[in-house]
């Protein structure tokens, strides 16, 4: 009991610091939003071409855009994917119609697969072993989750109304469009046993604001790590960000953006 009391205290000391170093945004800030910046943090060196998986409206997609040469972004829900296309950045972002779990992509054929607040919506460990496959070797999957709580996750539950409530006082909080599926099939437990099991050294970590992240490296080969030497042309990451922040601080990296990993966080 008192190893889970510690754990559990641990655990929400290292979630509050979600809400000291994550700026509110200035407009469409809600639970998944406020966790786009450890996805964009976690773009590998060599970053050519990424995935959003569940785009929704293309808000990362177009985030990710500034910093990667070429960026798709699927998504089931017609109206969805209308709405991305229709917006003014959405010009040379590649948006498709279509479930990812069936859809014709080269395997191994991205650098990035991002899903933000979109697994729940499909069978967890279907969905990580298929866009782990979707990666390159060597290349990042990063995931936005929600999954249920249970009692061991009550302290970071009730640690989180707070901040909420001061969070939701600075902005509006956004309500995206997109077609809702409540409650999530998995709980936090589950899922990060389902992280466990599906992708070796994947780091999970609970957070505040009533999500989960997950970012996985698949493994490099010999080959890979040659080519990796000296990135493509068009491939570097940009130092641009909007909302007067800069790259070098919120992109360059977890760590960077204030997502340091706790030492007994779930390897």
């Amino acid at each position: 009991m008192l190893i889970w009391t510690t754990l559990g205290t641990l655990e929400v000391i290292e979630a509050l610091r979600d809400w000291t170093v994550v700026p509110v945004p200035s407009d469409r800030w809600n639970h998944n939003t406020l966790y786009h910046p450890v996805v964009l943090g976690s773009i590998p060196d060599v970053c050519n071409r990424a995935l959003d998986v569940g785009c929704g409206v293309g808000m990362l997609t177009r985030e990710l855009r500034q910093v990667v040469p070429e960026v798709v972004g699927i998504d089931t829900d017609e109206s969805s994917i209308a709405a991305a296309r229709a917006d003014l950045g959405a010009s040379d972002v590649d948006y498709v119609q279509g479930n990812v779990l069936s859809y014709p992509f080269e395997l191994g054929s991205f650098d990035l697969v991002a899903a933000v607040a979109s697994l729940h919506h499909m069978d967890a460990e279907i969905a990580l072993s298929r866009l782990s496959a979707l990666l390159r070797s060597g290349g990042v999957l990063a995931v936005v989750g929600l999954a249920r709580s249970s009692l061991g996750d009550l302290p970071i539950d009730v640690a989180a109304v707070l901040p909420d409530r001061i969070h939701r006082r600075c902005a509006p909080y956004w309500q995206h469009p997109s077609p809702i599926v409540w409650p999530p099939p998995e709980s936090y437990t589950s899922m990060r046993g389902v992280a466990t099991r599906v992708l070796r050294d994947a780091r999970f970590r609970r957070r505040l604001s009533w999500r989960y992240t997950l970012v996985w490296t698949k493994p490099a080969t010999a080959a890979t790590v040659s080519r990796s030497s000296a990135p493509a042309s068009g491939g570097r990451r940009a130092v641009r960000v909007g909302g007067g922040c800069t790259a070098r601080a919120r992109w360059a990296g977890p760590e960077a953006a204030g997502f340091r990993s706790p030492a007994w966080e779930q390897r």
